[in-house]
């Protein structure tokens, strides 16, 4: 094994020795620590997220249907060219123009996709 290597394995064993710590003590200390509370303006950010849904048309009344929104049906088509053991990289649905990725199709800011890919199917 070259120095290099040798090094990359020191970091790895590091990183994963701070990622059992950083667990553990999360484990430890989140139930005590942490309060959830409903802000005032929960239900202005439910109209929200509920308005952002239904402009990308993955609302029909209060039911998520993303293969009825034609961004649903492109990720689908996108997928649908795909083989069976093929994946679906980054760079064929976003793209990068002055630092600002967007979701190439439609000219639209990456998130929008994230949600997109996140609406359960049928």
């Amino acid at each position: 094994m070259h120095q290099s290597g040798s090094n990359k394995k020191i970091y790895e064993d590091k990183a994963t020795d701070q990622l059992r710590a950083l667990t553990a003590w999360l484990r430890e200390h989140v139930p005590t620590a942490v309060e959830v509370v409903q802000h005032k303006g929960a239900a202005r950010g439910r109209k929200q997220g509920a308005a952002i849904l239904d402009a990308l048309e993955l609302l029909d009344g209060e039911t998520l249907k993303p293969r009825s929104s034609r961004y649903g049906k492109n990720v689908l088509d996108v997928l649908s060219q795909k083989g069976q053991s093929q994946v679906l990289n980054r760079s064929e649905m976003i793209a990068s123009e002055s630092g600002v990725d967007y979701w190439t199709k439609f000219r639209i800011e990456r998130e929008f996709l994230s949600v997109v890919l996140a609406a359960p199917g049928p």
